[in-house]
């Protein structure tokens, strides 16, 4: 009984606190609903935001010239997209594009300006590794031979899964041929020439390397000791795959009794 009567006053102090709270409880209420639709409405707009900058950006790829041809957009018309729509995933887009119109447009200092504004406002971008590729892209056109080469060696080091760091061993090799060393330009061709993962690039690389060893036949490595040639690599990543097949596959069942005896039949 006691413990009826302890329930009972439990719950009209329940009910009492209730009702004396209820303008603040509906209020709070209240302003839940308003902050909820004050979200919902912030994310829509943030939506349309995202949409509208992603427009303004693809159409400055749908320009065309006087002659009807398109035409590429300067680095300016980026950085208008990048500024009408801050915080936008066009905007950094923007952003990385304006850096590599800049350097087409021929004004190193400018990209890698940008490489560097980039590499900064983004940290983990999307884009990080090309604004580290076009960082040396933009040491190397300018001359500055040894600090493109660290950096075209960094990037290869940094991004290995990405398509960048082939790019950047192609254009390591390529400055250091220039530069009068061709034994370590030849020494990266085998490198991505053995790579059964590096596709066109490898058959870039197998090219540049024949073309060295017509200037350089001093290089050629003795017979016992070459590379397999590129061609090679093919029927080898064949033989890989087809042991993977067997070891993926699994066994036929054996043929019960009863089959064997209708086969005999």
């Amino acid at each position: 009984m006691s413990s009826e009567v302890d329930f009972t006053e439990k719950q009209l102090d329940l009910l009492a606190w209730l009702e004396k709270n209820r303008n603040k409880l509906l209020g709070g209420l209240g302003l839940a609903v308003v902050i909820g639709v004050a979200v919902a409405a912030a994310q829509n707009s943030a939506r349309k935001a995202e949409i509208a900058a992603a427009n303004d950006l693809s159409a400055l790829g749908a320009q065309l010239d006087d002659d009807g041809k398109r035409r590429e957009p300067t680095a300016a018309e980026y950085l208008a997209v990048r500024d009408k729509h801050p915080g936008s995933s066009a905007a950094e887009s923007a952003l990385i594009l304006a850096a590599g119109a800049a350097f087409t447009e021929g004004d190193f200092d400018a990209a890698n300006t940008r490489f560097n504004e980039y590499l900064a406002a983004y940290p983990n971008g999307s884009h990080l590794p090309t604004a580290r590729l076009g960082k040396a892209a933009c040491a190397d056109a300018k001359g500055e031979t040894e600090q493109a080469l660290t950096e075209y060696k960094t990037v290869s080091e940094s991004f290995p899964n990405d398509p960048v760091a082939e790019q950047a061993k192609l254009a390591r090799a390529h400055l250091l041929e220039t530069s009068e060393k061709p034994e370590e330009a030849l020494r990266i061709y085998d490198q991505m020439v053995a790579s059964v993962t590096g596709g066109a690039f490898s058959s870039e690389a197998s090219r540049k390397r024949a073309e060295l060893l017509e200037l350089h036949p001093e290089l050629e490595p003795k017979e016992t000791n070459a590379p397999p040639a590129a061609s090679t690599f093919a029927p080898a990543l064949q033989q890989q795959i087809q042991n993977l097949q067997k070891a993926t596959t699994p066994p036929a069942a054996a043929p019960s009794a009863e089959g064997s005896k209708a086969e005999s039949k």
